[in-house]
């Protein structure tokens, strides 16, 4: 019997529906607000933001970075529902082809729909809404790498494989988490494994008053997980739903799993650890938090490692 070699194939393009998603949402958010994609940081007088992800340790399993983030900030916020701040962070699966792909699209998808939606809908509602757009929107994506799988079967992949991916959905699969600050409070909705602490120090209590919140939690303990991805391109039930008022100052972190393996038992801790690296002033603690667990703790955190910090402070 002969033995099947993998088809050599030169790699493939970056999809259409992936290319037009990403410019398309960045002329509209940045028309309107400021935006930061990947790696950055910004302050004003209410608002401190930082993002950062990373492909992980040098000797990580994976040679891509498959996770996203994106966060974005209006010029103007008017009106009791307008958005004042938002984060979309997407985690792809690392099962699937093109996962980084899907994450991408999830994180535009999301963002640009709920700053599009919001005055219309009340907050769950507007969730759903968003995530059933960042499903259809991969599905899309899906649709068009399996129209014309010749050209996006990866290079090395067995035909057979291929084929079997193709008709199983097994490409185009990622988590999301959106979290999104408005004039009644904070929301948190979340499919997957993606991660979400939360401290709010409340308003007019000598001292503050500090209450922490486990918002999202990973689940470290199973590989399976739940997804958006051309076989689930609509979510009717969330695996983290949260809502909670804004305080005096609130301090949110979100982050994929390769965050968290160093956190196990304990993501709470994190928010101590943000506060330590806040002490002095709002410099980049994503950034330097992520790099610093890659440098001191690499075997705990052998995946792509993706952060984001809110310090919102009300006026």
């Amino acid at each position: 019997m002969s033995e099947e070699l993998p088809q050599e194939h030169p790699a493939p393009p970056e999809a259409g529906t992936l290319t037009r998603c990403r410019r398309e949402s960045q002329e509209e958010l940045t028309e309107i607000g400021q935006l930061l994609v990947g790696d950055g940081r910004l302050v004003d007088d209410d608002v401190a933001v930082s993002i950062y992800t990373d492909r992980g340790p040098v000797n990580a399993d994976k040679d891509k970075n498959q996770d996203f983030i994106l966060a974005w900030r209006p010029f103007r916020a008017s009106g009791p529902r307008a958005i004042q701040f938002v984060v979309a962070i997407a985690d792809g699966v690392s099962s699937s082809l093109y996962a980084e792909w899907a994450s991408e699209v999830a994180c535009w998808t999301s963002a640009r729909a709920l700053v599009a939606n919001r005055e219309s809908l009340s907050a769950v509602d507007l969730a759903h809404r968003v995530f059933d757009r960042a499903g259809a929107c991969i599905g899309s994506l899906a649709d068009e790498i399996t129209a014309d799988s010749l050209l996006f079967r990866p290079k090395g992949e067995f035909d057979a494989t291929w084929g079997y991916r193709l008709r199983k959905g097994r490409l185009a699969q990622t988590t999301l988490l959106l979290a999104w600050i408005d004039q009644e409070g904070l929301h948190v909705a979340s499919v997957g494994d993606a991660g979400a602490v939360c401290r709010v120090t409340a308003e007019g209590i000598s001292g503050g008053s500090p209450v922490d919140y486990l918002v999202a939690a990973c689940d470290l303990e199973t590989s399976l997980v739940n997804a958006l991805g051309p076989q689930q391109r609509a979510i009717r039930q969330f695996d983290s739903w949260f809502e909670a008022p804004i305080g005096a100052q609130t301090l949110l972190a979100a982050y994929t799993d390769g965050i968290a393996r160093g956190l196990g038992a304990e993501p709470l801790a994190l928010l101590d650890n943000l506060e330590a690296l806040l002490e002095d002033r709002f410099e980049h603690p994503s950034h330097c938090y992520t790099r610093q667990v890659i440098e001191q703790r690499p075997d705990e955190h052998d995946d792509n490692l993706t952060l984001g910090v809110l310090l919102y402070k009300a006026q």
